[in-house]
């Protein structure tokens, strides 16, 4: 489940407001060299006013859902759903401007890393920076995660 979680929290990192960066809404596909994991999709979409709802899934028969979360992007901690339950984790996103946004990610109430996103300037591409620096069980890590629109 942990891992689960952290994948979730990948995934996730790359929220994105329709009204002032409707590039990103839309179907994204996680770029992959060489690993072993099934593919993942992220699909960002228009949620009230001015917040967007995330899902995420991995490719594989079949297709398994894994999470997904609404958020205002005011940087308020919003709860992460994994496959229909409460996870314990929440996504504090923020945007910062119409291609940016940053993100505290927590489990269980304390912080366990930070992410930013950032779309490119022709909303092909996603970019997800991340840094992991609390999950519980887990060393310290980074990762740069390449998104493309579908």
């Amino acid at each position: 489940m942990k891992r689960t979680a952290v994948a979730m929290v990948c995934l996730l990192t790359a929220s994105v407001s329709a009204a002032a960066w409707d590039k990103a809404v839309g179907t994204w596909i996680l770029r992959t060299s060489g690993q072993e994991q099934p593919g993942r999709v992220m699909k960002i979409e228009s949620w009230g006013p001015s917040g967007s709802r995330i899902s995420s899934w991995f490719l594989g028969p079949p297709k398994v859902d894994v999470g997904v979360l609404e958020t205002k992007l005011d940087g308020a901690d919003a709860p992460v759903v994994v496959q229909g339950k409460p996870s314990g984790m929440t996504m504090a996103i923020r945007q910062i401007d119409s291609r940016h946004v940053v993100t505290v990610h927590k489990l269980n109430g304390k912080p366990i890393g930070t992410s930013k996103g950032e779309v490119s300037p022709d909303g092909k591409q996603l970019r997800v920076q991340n840094e992991f620096t609390a999950v519980p069980g887990q060393a310290s890590q980074t990762s740069t995660e390449v998104w493309d629109r579908q």
